[in-house]
C-alpha cells in the first residue's frame, strides 16, 4: 500500500520505521537530530514523504524538500528537492514499487503548481529515474577541486551567466535552515557561503560578483559541459518536468548548497 503524508504529526509517527529502512538501506546510521532537521524543520511549508507499507511495516519511503528557487528577473519558481529513496531488498522488485512512490508525491506537486523537481541521484538511482519515471540527466555534472584563480578567470561569471534558475539566498528563513545542518559549520562570505570539509573548502554559494581567495582550493559543483569529462568525480544531476514541461537540468545553477543536504 502507498501512503502519501504531507503533515508533520503523521509523518512523526512513522519516524522510527523511516529511520530503520534508511539504516536497513544504506548501512549507515540516520540520527533523530538529523531526521528532524531534513523532514520536520526543513521549511514552512508541509513535508512530502511517499510510503510503501507492508503488514504496518515502511518498507518503501520517497521524499522531497519543497522551496522555491528563483529566475533571473527575480521571479519566485515553485520547485522541490528529491531525498532519500529507498526500498527494503525484499520488496524492490515488486511491480510499480518506485514508480508508484514517486508518482504519488508527483501528482500532488503537481497540483500544488511546482513547475520541477531536482535531484542528484546515485548512479542506480540515476539509472532508474531517467529509465521508469522519465527524468533528464545531466551526465557530465562533476565534483571538482579548482583554486580561486581559475574560478575567479570565468568559470563562475559563466555559469551564473548560462542559468535561469537559482537558490534564492533571499529567502531568509530557509537559509536559516539549511545553514543549520547538523554537524556542519557555514561561513557567509561576500556573495558566498563555503564549509571547511577535511582540509579544503567547499563552495556551496556563488553568484556572478563572487570574488575567492586565488590561492585556496575548492570544491564545487559543475556541468553542462564546462569541464572537461575526465576531470572530478562523476555527480549526476537531474531534472523531473512538471508544469514547466521545458526545463532541463543546465537551465539550473546546480550548486552544494543544493546536492549537500543528505
Amino acid at each position: 500500500m502507498i501512503r502519501l503524508i504531507t503533515n508533520e504529526s503523521e509523518l512523526l509517527e512513522y519516524k522510527q520505521d523511516i529511520i530503520s529502512l534508511f539504516t536497513r538501506c544504506f548501512k549507515r546510521e540516520l540520527t533523530e537530530e538529523f531526521w528532524d532537521w531534513a523532514y520536520i524543520s526543513s521549511t514552512s511549508r508541509s513535508p512530502i514523504v511517499s510510503l510503501m507499507l507492508h503488514n504496518e511495516k515502511v518498507v518503501g519511503h520517497y521524499a522531497v524538500i519543497a522551496f522555491d528557487l528563483y529566475a533571473k528577473k527575480g521571479k519566485k519558481t515553485k520547485t522541490a528537492l528529491s531525498i532519500t529513496t529507498m526500498i527494503d531488498k525484499d520488496f524492490r522488485q515488486q511491480d510499480g514499487g518506485i514508480f508508484a512512490l514517486a508518482n504519488s508525491v508527483y501528482d500532488y506537486l503537481e497540483k500544488d503548481g511546482v513547475e520541477f523537481v531536482f535531484a542528484y541521484p546515485n548512479e542506480m538511482s540515476s539509472s532508474v529515474f531517467r529509465l521508469f519515471l522519465d527524468w533528464k540527466i545531466d551526465s557530465t555534472s562533476r565534483l571538482i577541486t579548482a583554486k580561486g584563480s581559475e574560478l575567479n578567470n570565468g568559470l563562475l561569471a559563466n555559469i551564473c551567466k548560462d542559468r535561469k534558475y537559482f537558490f534564492d539566498i533571499k529567502d531568509n528563513d530557509f537559509l536559516a535552515w539549511r545553514l543549520n545542518k547538523p554537524g556542519s559549520k557555514y561561513y557567509e562570505r561576500s556573495n558566498s557561503i563555503v564549509k571547511e570539509y577535511n582540509g579544503s573548502v567547499d563552495l556551496l554559494y556563488f553568484d556572478k560578483n563572487c570574488i575567492l581567495d586565488s590561492d585556496v582550493e575548492y570544491n564545487l559543483l559543475v556541468g553542462c559541459g564546462e569541464v572537461e569529462n575526465n576531470r572530478g568525480a562523476k555527480y549526476d544531476f537531474g531534472v523531473k518536468r512538471l508544469t514547466n514541461t521545458n526545463v532541463n537540468p543546465c537551465d539550473i545553477a546546480s550548486m552544494m548548497i543544493l546536492s549537500d543536504v543528505f
